[in-house]
């Protein structure tokens, strides 16, 4: 197998585990709305998956409900929610499970920036959210001014899985073998 594919498929092992955290912490924040007090610590993995499960099994997978039946929304589920307001919490977990995987990190490259595993953590502001936000911006802005607001621009269309994009093409790969087609395309 080329170097080159091996890298494509760690990286999307890599970006696979990225959305199961996701899936798996998007828990804890729900838990912290439900009255967790704030030194609490997170739960372990399989206390976290089986919220995961109880949230996506409602609905039959339209996500949390609020009592009139109308799908709960991210920002009334999660807390320090600036962007992506005002879509249902599913929606919402996969655009972030999205995000991680187009750049091959994990919930923590931009969440529990000090570590502690506290729940109240998951919803501070770090630089790497800041940045995140922005670029949610930006991709938005170039979608609504070229594509008429479709998403067609996506953080996949630049970073590639990879947290820094290239500034500039590989000549190996515009002059090298011509690689295999990936099976996902």
């Amino acid at each position: 197998m080329k170097l080159r594919t091996k890298r494509w498929i760690g990286r999307g092992i890599l970006g696979a585990m990225g959305m199961a955290a996701v899936c798996l912490v998007g828990a804890a924040p729900a838990r912290s709305q439900a009255g967790a007090p704030a030194g609490q610590t997170v739960p372990n993995a399989k206390a976290q998956a089986r919220q995961a499960n109880a949230l996506a099994g409602q609905a039959q997978g339209a996500g949390p409900a609020t009592a009139a039946g109308k799908p709960l929304m991210s920002d009334q589920f999660f807390k320090n929610v600036q962007i992506l307001k005002g879509i249902p919490v599913d929606q919402f977990l996969g655009t972030m499970g999205f995000i991680a995987a187009s750049l091959s990190v994990n919930c923590t490259e931009c969440h529990l920036a000090g570590g502690r595993g506290m729940i109240a953590d998951y919803a501070a502001d770090t630089p790497k959210k800041q940045k995140a936000r922005q670029m949610m911006l930006m991709v938005k802005a170039i979608n609504q001014t070229n594509f008429g607001g479709a998403h067609r621009v996506t953080c996949w269309t630049c970073h590639r899985s990879d947290t820094q994009p290239p500034e500039t093409p590989s000549l190996m790969v515009q002059n090298g073998a011509v690689p295999d087609r990936d099976p996902n395309d």
